[in-house]
Parts: structure tokens; C-alpha cells; sequence
């Protein structure tokens, strides 16, 4: 399941989603809504939907390759480390 967090250090309105080795931030103030994040990565990115970002639905490096796109820069990311051990 997706889960949207909120940081008490992040701008107002921001939207983090935490998924499994990356957080996806979203400012809807910034966003421009090109439209890039959903016809490059759908199965994430789903405007339609609550929440909008199903950050499980594909690998931290798709998805941050997808943000790295995003000609706003309403979309952010911050990888995670995995403790496999």
C-alpha cells in the first residue's frame, strides 16, 4: 500500500510519498501539470487517483529518472538507504 507522509520541514502543501528506497515529494503549488510523469511512468503517476502517486508500482530508479523530468520541479525525490542486514 501507498502511503503519503507529511514533514514538518517540508513547504506548505507538499505531498511526500514513501515507497520502497525513495520518498516522492510534490508541491501542487509548483506543479504545471505537463502531464510528463504520467505518460512517462502511468502505473506511478496517476492523476485520476487519491493518492495520485502509487510509488510501489514501479523501482526507485524508474521513478526517480521519471522526476528528473519534470520541467516544474513540483517533483522531488529522496532516495532511502536499505538496511538489508
Amino acid at each position: 500500500m501507498d502511503t503519503e507522509a507529511g514533514d514538518e520541514r517540508s513547504a506548505p502543501g507538499r505531498r511526500d510519498y514513501v515507497g520502497d528506497g525513495i520518498v516522492v515529494h510534490w508541491d501542487p503549488v509548483v506543479c504545471q501539470h505537463s502531464g510528463i510523469c504520467a505518460r512517462s511512468l502511468g502505473r506511478v503517476f496517476r492523476p485520476r487517483s487519491r493518492p495520485w502517486v502509487h510509488v510501489h508500482e514501479a523501482g526507485a530508479d524508474d521513478i526517480a529518472a521519471t522526476i528528473d523530468r519534470c520541467p516544474s520541479g513540483a517533483l522531488g525525490y529522496t532516495r532511502l538507504e536499505r538496511d538489508d542486514g
